[in-house]
This record gives C-alpha cells, sequence and structure tokens, in this order.
C-alpha cells in the first residue's frame, strides 16, 4: 500500500506502484508510472509522460520530465523521460524529457544526480552515474557506465562520455571524455588513463572504448 500525503496531488491517470511514499505538495501530472518501493519527497514535481522504476528516491523539490529547453520542440508532440531503477535525485535536481516525438531521455540505474544538477532533452545516462552539484549536461550527450561528473562541470550538447571517466570540477565546455580519463579543473585537457577507473572496471582493453584504444 502506498503512502501519499493528503496535500500531494496526482492526476486520475497515474500509475503508482506499491508501497511508494509521495510527499506534501508533491506533483504527478498525467500519464505518470512509479514504480515500487519509490521515495518522492515534498514538493517534488513528476510531469506528464515520465516512467520512472522501482526502488528510486526523489528529494524535496526535484524535477523530472519538464519540457525541454529547445525552442523548436513542438509542445503538441508526446515525448518521454524513462528511468530505471534504484536512482537517487537530489534536492533541485532537474531532468527534462526528450525533444523529438515519441523520443526517450534514458536514466538507466543505480545513478546519483546531486543537488541542482541538470540532465538535458535526449540524453542517455548509463548504470552507476555520478553527476555532481550543479553539473550541467546539455542535449543529446551520453555518459557511460560508472562515469563520474564533479561539480559545476559543463558537458556540451552531442558529447559522448566514456564508460569510468572522471571528469574534474568546473571543467567548461567540454566536448569529449575517454573511457577511464580523467580532465583537470585548470584547462579542462585529457590527462590520461585514470587507473582507479581501470581497478573499478575489468582492466585491458575490453573495458575501454574503441576512442581510447586508438
Amino acid at each position: 500500500m502506498s503512502n501519499i500525503h493528503s496535500t500531494a496531488i496526482v492526476a486520475s491517470d497515474s500509475i503508482i506502484g506499491e508501497n511508494v511514499s509521495i510527499g506534501p505538495y508533491a506533483i504527478i501530472e498525467e500519464n505518470v508510472r512509479i514504480g515500487d518501493n519509490t521515495s518522492i519527497g515534498a514538493h517534488a514535481i513528476i510531469k506528464a509522460h515520465s516512467y520512472i522504476g522501482e526502488n528510486n528516491t526523489i528529494h524535496d523539490n526535484a524535477m523530472l520530465g519538464n519540457l525541454p529547453q529547445d525552442i523548436s520542440f513542438d509542445r503538441s508532440k508526446v515525448t518521454h523521460l524513462v528511468i530505471g531503477d534504484n536512482n537517487e535525485f537530489r534536492e533541485f535536481c532537474n531532468i527534462h524529457r526528450a525533444s523529438v516525438e515519441n523520443g526517450k531521455t534514458i536514466i538507466k540505474n543505480n545513478c546519483y544526480f546531486m543537488a541542482c544538477s541538470h540532465v538535458a532533452h535526449d540524453c542517455v545516462i548509463e548504470d552507476n552515474v555520478i553527476i555532481c552539484n550543479g553539473a550541467l549536461v546539455a542535449g543529446h550527450a551520453k555518459v557511460g557506465h560508472n562515469a563520474f561528473i564533479s561539480g559545476n562541470v559543463a558537458v556540451h550538447q552531442f558529447c559522448s562520455i566514456g564508460a569510468y571517466a572522471m571528469i574534474g570540477g568546473l571543467v567548461q565546455g567540454l566536448k569529449e571524455g575517454g573511457c577511464i580519463a580523467f580532465r583537470a579543473r585548470e584547462e579542462g585537457e585529457e590527462m590520461g588513463e585514470r587507473e582507479i577507473g581501470r581497478e573499478r572496471g575489468e582492466g585491458g582493453e575490453q573495458s575501454r572504448c574503441q576512442h581510447c584504444i586508438e
């Protein structure tokens, strides 16, 4: 049985799973699915056409599934935000739905989004990614599994960040990050393989993207 606060607003056609907690003044719009054992904090907003898996934690004032910040977006078109399982979205985190009709912004599993982080339309965030406070991931970007994006990093649109990459704090205008790489704060320039990343992964070339092998 779910626990929905009396002040929360939940659209009648939304599907709420078992053992879901929805806090005070939270808003769940139409055509939303919330998986089992998910917690939604006070004043959080889940916008229309968002599908959220199981065991997610959505903190106070987070906003998931809002319209893309794309001036060419046709608001009459249905687009989606799809979130997997075991993710955590801290306060004021915001994730936008896709900009292309029937498209999807995709957040996979076991990710952690810190306060005020932003993921834009049409992005794909793979498993076990951490995005720190104030980091910005622009539209159509892809972030590989186990990547770590530090605070106030700005990832350019259409960028691809490799698996196990670590992006140092305050890097701006990042266009591409290789697998198991570290980027320094001063110039945003790649500094070579990150041994900790290799230890966390499988090691060897099979754990590295083709960009890094070349």
